[in-house]
């Protein structure tokens, strides 16, 4: 298992953020923020999960709360 620290790519989920406004401006007006998050602790893993998610394999997420 790789140990490889994830990089978020702040410009490119700008970018993103700015196309959904533009989009959907209702909906961002409600929340003009916005959140960075990846899935799992390394890029494999992260990019293993955007495909289950992408595919529809993997619909719902969860976290401990403690």
């Amino acid at each position: 298992m790789s140990t490889t620290p994830i990089d978020i790519d702040h410009a490119a989920a700008l970018r993103l953020w700015h196309e959904y406004v533009r989009a959907r401006p209702e909906a961002a007006a409600s929340d003009p923020s916005f959140t960075v998050e990846h899935f799992g602790d390394t890029p494999e893993l992260a990019d293993e999960l955007l495909d289950a998610v992408v595919s529809g394999a993997k619909r719902a997420t969860s976290a401990l709360v403690r």
